[in-house]
């Protein structure tokens, strides 16, 4: 008689099992990164413009006044805030009024002329671009770069974690 070499159907059921629940594992696995990617860039892009609002409402006098010591001691506050690499406090013709650079940071050269409002991530930053007004009138732009290493932190768990599955 010749030995069947065919797996018994508990072994193929098992099989079956396996790799059904392993897919769905990493399916959700990979949804949860994806999501987790997405939702931390919306709150660090609300975390940054939040940021730049509050300096822009405390930068008003030190421009209304032409007070560049007074504005750069407002950048200056940005010290307790881990991840802003620079920011710049431009005039309304576009000119530097006061800049800020966190000690150590290796950052890109910061625009010479102010930028329209606008927000981009770059591969390991967040650059962002806000008015400054008073009572309706444009007094300026705030300009911060943040660095993205908690983003990046995490990507480093997810991949981590994905070597040990």
């Amino acid at each position: 008689m010749l030995a069947d070499k065919t797996p018994p159907i508990k072994r193929k059921l098992i099989s079956i099992i396996m790799m059904t629940s392993t897919a769905a594992l990493l399916l959700a696995c990979g949804t949860f990164t994806i999501y987790d990617m997405v939702t931390f860039r919306k709150s660090k892009m609300l975390e940054a413009s939040l940021l730049a609002n509050i300096i822009a409402a405390n930068s008003t006098a030190a421009i209304a006044f032409n007070d560049p010591q007074m504005a750069q001691e407002t950048l200056g506050t940005l010290r307790s805030e881990p991840h802003v690499m620079a920011a710049r406090i431009y005039v309304v013709g576009g000119a530097p009024f006061a800049t800020y650079f966190r000690r150590g940071a290796v950052t890109t050269p910061l625009p010479e002329m102010s930028q329209p409002e606008n927000s981009v991530f770059t591969e390991d930053t967040l650059r962002i671009s806000r008015r400054i007004t008073s009572k309706g009138d444009a007094l300026g732009t705030i300009f911060l770069e943040m660095d993205l290493n908690e983003l990046l932190l995490r990507r480093r768990r997810y991949e981590i974690g994905r070597a040990h599955v």
